[in-house]
């Protein structure tokens, strides 16, 4: 339970340094889908970690680790930072039928490194 917890421990420490880098950079502009340029950590990657705190929340509510109140804040602010990082990357019709390939986990439709 203790690494659970220090990863969610963690991943809400990279999630509140992210909202807060956007309060702090509202005033430049926001090329990508509303998401500033030099952020930090890609919107995909910071997806995955509102996603899996989010997952993390619901399980340890029902369990009854996390009281409702604490869990229903934590999920709605994941959730939220969630839709944030929502970015459209156009598909062609190939792609949409045989699947994304590498470009789910990568940056701008390239794997990392190229």
């Amino acid at each position: 339970m203790l690494l659970v917890r220090s990863h969610l421990a963690a991943a809400s420490i990279v999630l509140l340094s992210v909202v807060s880098g956007l309060l702090v950079a509202r005033a430049r502009p926001w090329p990508r889908a509303g998401w500033p340029e030099r952020s930090g950590p890609p919107p995909t990657q910071v997806a995955e970690f509102a996603a899996v705190t989010t997952g993390i929340v619901i399980v340890l509510w029902l369990g009854g680790v996390y009281s409702g109140r604490v869990a229903l804040f934590t999920v709605v602010t994941a959730w939220s930072i969630l839709l944030l990082t929502y970015t459209s990357i156009p598909r062609t019709k190939f792609q949409d039928l045989f699947g994304f390939g590498l470009s789910n986990k990568s940056f701008d439709g390239l794997p990392r490194g190229c």
